[in-house]
């Protein structure tokens, strides 16, 4: 993780940034084999913004960066951040991209368990006291006299981090069960995921494989919506074997 020192959010992200860039080299939207839309929302108008087009790696940049934690990206005439703060489970989009089924993941599903409480102090809500997960246990030690007193948290109360994340969390769930039913999916697939805090990287193997798990256990729900929304099939036939 590298810092956002001077930044109006907590991570730079100028790393994440040259990985991607590395990964998605001057890749175009449009190029794409199929139809892709990222979610953003304008920082100052509060509008939604589907990005269409654009290098790969910077619309992808625009889509996750979650206010305070990244900084927002400026494409265009837009300042855009997470579109997750409007649209977290963007079936709307879908729906507009030409998908006949469309298969929805809630990420967010499970979000208000992941507030925790470890042994002898608070909860570390969200899992996002990143000093303390950083290696070395912390990071204070390398900071100044204003950061150190800045980032210490007493260890009987959330951290400002904690505070920020869990806040952002309360948003994404209530607007994610609102959107959902007004736009439901054909098929929802909620992976369990509350017990995994939000800067937890090194479990990224765990998260796929839950994904995997949840994915695998809507198989049958998938197969009977193809059944009775495409192709125009017949929805009293049996289902296919």
């Amino acid at each position: 993780l590298d810092f956002g020192l001077g930044l109006p959010a907590l991570i730079s992200g100028r790393k994440l940034g040259r990985l991607l860039d590395q990964s998605f080299g001057d890749l175009r939207v449009e190029d794409l084999g199929v139809p892709f839309g990222a979610v953003c929302v304008d920082l100052f108008t509060g509008h939604e913004v589907c990005l269409r087009e654009g290098r790969v790696s910077e619309v992808v940049q625009a889509s996750y960066s979650l206010p305070g934690v990244f900084p927002p990206r400026h494409i265009g005439r837009h300042m855009l951040v997470d579109g997750a703060l409007v649209n977290p489970v963007p079936v709307s989009v879908c729906r507009a991209l030409g998908a006949e089924v469309v298969i929805a993941v809630n990420l967010n599903g499970d979000i208000m368990g992941r507030t925790r409480v470890p042994e002898g102090g608070y909860a570390r809500i969200a899992g996002f006291d990143i000093l303390e997960l950083m290696p070395g246990g912390t990071l204070l030690g390398g900071l100044n006299g204003v950061a150190r007193k800045l980032f210490r948290r007493d260890p009987d109360m959330p951290s400002l981090f904690g505070v920020m994340m869990a806040s952002l969390n309360i948003i994404l769930d209530r607007m994610g069960r609102i959107r959902l039913a007004a736009e439901p999916p054909d098929v929802a697939i909620d992976p369990k995921l509350g017990h995994i805090g939000a800067a937890e990287f090194d479990r990224a193997a765990e998260l796929i494989d839950l994904g995997y798990q949840a994915a695998e256990a809507a198989i049958p729900d998938i197969r009977e919506a193809l059944r009775v929304t495409s192709y125009g099939l017949d929805p009293q036939a049996p289902p296919a074997g």
